[in-house]
């Protein structure tokens, strides 16, 4: 077990210490608020250093990589030490100082059901191999063969070029898979449990960021309610322990919006390098990735043109993003490499579905549409009736939307809705019909639409 800490904690060491010094200026935030951005940056920095080390040619070496996390933990540190920002330091008080009486007992019910929930994915993530069948066939073979293979196996002659054989889809992103190579490099082995438990700590994160932000927007209590909402969703819970990559991408794109949200009520520009940063690692993730980010990035963009300032802040946005993913973009590109289901070519085929519908008439897939509707509201994986709050909480508050920042919230959600519907239309009809992939696409931006329909929510309670 101790070296599985080590897989966990040692990139969360540069993490904490990044995240620390890009929210220096919002003296609002805590400690709790930098360890969990800082847990899953690192470890997407370690997925990433490990991607990089592999490009280079060089069979995958551990003291490299830490060593390469070591540099940038000095580095940042001296950066904090010189400006003496917080790092250990900083919010609010704690929830025994704001309540008493039933509202605490309230509380600490809700707290405990978040801890227990916790527990459970943690433990058994360290009781279960890899169990699912779309898992072990998008990631953990793939996982499985780069890590005996020591590297990348980038020679065109070799018949198991990157994985082929092992990775139907080459064009998928490597975060998860290689989460897993550095996981089992410090076991020792490919252990088919331990590698899976970076799933548990992604899940905890994101519930944790979830609440954090809630808090500041209408207090612990109202961020505890939230949290109980995001944690109690059964599609959440499984992939927690299936480890999956929707939950990791899911994570991301939920704190780069929580970020962009910030700077907009803040103008703090560290915000949009973390949720450029984000978005990143999200795109290293998920091809789905690029989409977030392009749709953060027109709302941002909006807002800028809305203001009447300039567009330098656009590029605290995009050059964190590009530094993460312009390499595996870049990379892709160079190898011909395809971006899904597309297969080994780079190209789409617009318009039908050939991968999973052989033979289906070429044309927009307009019958998606009733079939998506069906799948959000009427069945069991709903999301706790998220969709049906949304809408009449929005429709409740539409003019404070149009009145408010919260209006670029709804922008990027909208586009991102958008999309997806698009690419259901016109490229992947089959992710609706057989349902799995519609389900697990919304569970990445779900707690987007949570948090905005939350933040409003809030608004509209202290309004009255």
């Amino acid at each position: 077990m101790s070296p599985l800490l080590l897989a966990i904690f040692i990139p969360a060491v540069p993490g904490l210490l990044i995240a620390s010094w890009f929210m220096r200026n919002d003296l609002e935030l805590c400690f709790f608020d930098r360890l969990c951005a800082g847990l899953v940056l690192g470890l997407g920095l370690a997925s990433f250093l490990l991607f990089l080390n592999g490009v280079a040619g060089l069979a995958f070496s551990l003291p490299l990589v830490v060593g390469l996390l070591f540099i940038i933990s000095v580095l940042f540190a001296l950066l904090l030490r010189r400006t003496g920002a917080p790092v250990f330091s900083g919010g609010e008080g704690t929830i025994l100082s704001r309540y008493r009486g039933a509202l605490l007992l309230l509380a600490g019910i809700i707290a405990a059901y978040i801890a227990l929930k916790f527990y459970f994915v943690l433990s058994e993530s360290l009781i279960r191999p890899v169990f699912s069948w779309d898992t072990w066939f998008n990631w953990s073979a793939g996982a499985k063969f780069f890590y005996y293979e020591g590297g990348l196996a980038l020679d065109p002659s070799n018949e198991h070029f990157f994985g082929t054989g092992y990775r139907e889809f080459l064009g998928h992103p490597l975060n998860v898979p290689l989460l897993q190579v550095w996981c089992a490099m410090w076991l020792g082995e490919f252990h088919e449990v331990y590698v899976t438990v970076p799933s548990a700590v992604y899940f905890i994160v994101l519930v944790s960021l979830f609440y954090l932000a809630l808090k500041k927007e209408s207090g612990p209590l109202y961020g505890l309610i939230w949290a109980f909402m995001l944690a109690g969703s059964g599609l959440l819970t499984y992939h927690a322990i299936d480890a999956y990559a929707d939950l990791p991408v899911a994570t991301y794109f939920t704190g780069s919006f929580v970020f962009f949200h910030r700077y907009l009520r803040k103008r703090d520009l560290g915000m949009l390098v973390l949720a450029g940063l984000f978005l990143g690692m999200a795109a290293f993730t998920k091809n789905e990735g690029v989409i977030f980010f392009i749709a953060v990035g027109i709302s941002l963009l909006l807002y800028l043109r809305s203001e009447g300032r300039g567009y330098r802040p656009f590029l605290y946005l995009v050059v964190p993003f590009a530094a993460i993913a312009a390499p595996w973009i870049i990379f892709k590109i160079s190898y011909g490499i395809g971006f899904g289901h597309s297969g080994v070519g780079s190209g789409f085929e617009w318009f039908s579905d050939p991968k999973y519908a052989p033979g289906t008439e070429r044309g927009v897939h307009f019958e998606i549409i009733g079939i998506a509707l069906k799948e959000i509201f009427l069945t069991r994986v709903n999301f706790n009736l998220l969709f049906p709050f949304w809408i009449i909480v929005s429709l409740m508050g539409l003019k404070l939307i149009v009145k408010s920042e919260i209006r670029f919230l709804y922008s990027t959600v909208l586009l991102i809705i958008g999309a997806f519907f698009f690419i259901y239309l016109t490229l992947e009809a089959t992710a609706v019909t057989q349902a799995t992939g519609l389900h697990r696409n919304l569970m990445t931006y779900v707690p987007a639409i949570a948090y905005s329909g939350a933040v409003l929510l809030s608004r509209l309670l202290s309004k009255k």
